[in-house]
């Protein structure tokens, strides 16, 4: 998901926890939780568990020097729970 955790700390990415909701309800599992580490926000339905995100949270207004290494290891640790011989 992607959000400005200044701007709408409120409401950080609020739209990856509707949607986590959504697939939930509708019997689907959603994988590649990341840690909330490192981000400034009060609130997020992207919250799945204290300290989880319920997948990659991306602020390219504030944070955009971090987005790309966030990408490749949230790649990567999708990709083991996918495919666990890689």
């Amino acid at each position: 998901g992607c959000g400005d955790q200044e701007d709408y700390g409120d409401s950080f990415c609020d739209g990856m926890g509707i949607i986590r909701s959504l697939v939930e309800k509708s019997g689907g599992r959603i994988i590649g939780v990341t840690s909330t580490e490192g981000y400034h926000f009060e609130a997020s339905q992207a919250v799945r568990e204290p300290g989880k995100f319920c997948g990659l949270c991306i602020d390219e207004d504030r944070q955009p020097e971090l987005t790309d290494e966030r990408i490749r290891e949230w790649v990567e640790r999708i990709t083991h729970m996918l495919h666990p011989s890689f």
